[in-house]
């Protein structure tokens, strides 16, 4: 789906609820809206608006030094520029403009009580008061749920996007295994994902390369530590492919794994393969959850030693819905792209992570990362 098709889905939502005016915030619901990503998204400080009106064409507002980028990103967009002061170009003045002052432009444009569409769950509680002042006396609606369901089920375009982050992101950590062994560091294992992803088209979101005691920390970075023979080594590696996500995370032996390593290996795969098994559309999330508990617990593992949630959604440059978790009473939504992704961590000993990206599907899962 292109991103006008998304933007008519945005004019047909206001006026089936009656908004004649919606303002975006949150850079994650641009990107999926327009396009337009820079490095400074998401940075606190740093400020975009996507103004859609639901009888005229949208903006985008972006910082001032990102216009080119945001034409090159969204051709037939209309972009505007940000400054918090006044500056020159040449002999051409331009006056500050700020979120605050088009939002009152925006505001200007529609009738003083008619509803204002805004991603307000997002917002940083800074700016939601200031938001919020601005539109006092008027009805708001949050357009964060509708947003996320939107975002939450993959069209076409979107899963051969993830298909090919999915590609790039198993060719990394095959390229970890082919080098690893005892005494390497893991930053060397880093830097040997890193180059295969970047030679592929892809771009590192995260890369944790944790051995020995340190694969008991989930979300541990490379360091010059060097793998001691027998330790386990856990590899968890983000990609994006042209916006789009996937993971990948593996635990390898530096060596000959001995009996107890290897149950514990086996065990953690069987918990995914049980998740993968209740994994459908229309199934609760906490229920997919619950299947790969549930093997641990009966191997006397609690959630003491499985300290995080199942899975998280896979989306456009981060998360979207759903959330694999005990909490989520949801249904997941068909062509969800999510991962499956339990673990074991015993502090001061090590860790095991395995997961894999998955597309849902009506009948299960279609793993992407095998």
């Amino acid at each position: 789906m292109s991103v006008a098709e998304r933007m008519e889905r945005v004019h047909t939502f206001l006026r089936d609820e009656g908004v004649p005016l919606a303002l975006i915030h949150d850079p994650f619901n641009v990107c999926y809206l327009t396009g337009y990503w820079t490095i400074l998204s998401g940075i606190p400080g740093t400020e975009t608006l996507l103004v859609v009106p639901e009888s005229a064409a949208p903006y985008l507002a972006v910082p001032g030094l990102e216009v080119t980028l945001a034409q090159e990103q969204c051709p037939g967009l209309d972009i505007r520029y940000l400054r918090p002061a006044e500056t020159r170009v040449g002999s051409q003045r331009r006056p500050s403009q700020t979120v605050g002052h088009l939002v009152t432009q925006a505001l200007s444009a529609v009738p003083p009580g008619a509803m204002v569409g805004v991603d307000a769950s997002l917002l940083r509680s800074d700016r939601r008061e200031a938001l919020m002042e601005q539109l006092r006396g008027r009805p708001v609606k949050d357009l964060t749920p509708w947003l996320a369901g939107q975002r939450a089920s993959k069209d076409v375009d979107e899963q051969q996007r993830t298909r090919a982050s999915a590609r790039i992101v198993a060719q990394a950590a095959a390229a970890i295994a082919r080098v690893l062994r005892p005494g390497v560091t893991e930053q060397a294992l880093a830097s040997e994902a890193v180059r295969v992803i970047w030679a592929h088209g892809g771009t590192v979101s995260h890369l944790v390369v944790a051995s020995g005691p340190r694969a008991a920390l989930p979300h541990a970075l490379p360091t010059a530590r060097a793998v001691g023979p027998g330790e386990f080594v856990v590899v968890d590696i983000g990609v994006f492919h042209e916006h789009y996500w996937a993971e990948i995370a593996r635990t390898f032996v530096a060596g000959t794994p001995t009996a107890e390593q290897s149950r514990l290996l086996s065990l953690v795969g069987r918990a995914q393969v049980a998740a993968r098994g209740a994994l459908k559309a229309g199934v609760s999330a906490c229920d997919v959850d619950e299947a790969a508990r549930a093997v641990l617990r009966d191997a006397g593992f609690d959630d003491g030693v499985y300290i995080h949630s199942t899975g998280h959604g896979l989306g456009i440059m981060g998360m979207d819905a759903p959330a694999i978790a005990p909490h989520n009473t949801a249904p997941v939504p068909l062509n969800a792209a999510l991962t499956i992704e339990p673990g074991l961590y015993f502090p001061g000993s090590g860790g095991i992570r395995i997961e894999d990206s998955f597309l849902v599907r009506d009948s299960g899962a279609e793993c992407l990362t095998e």
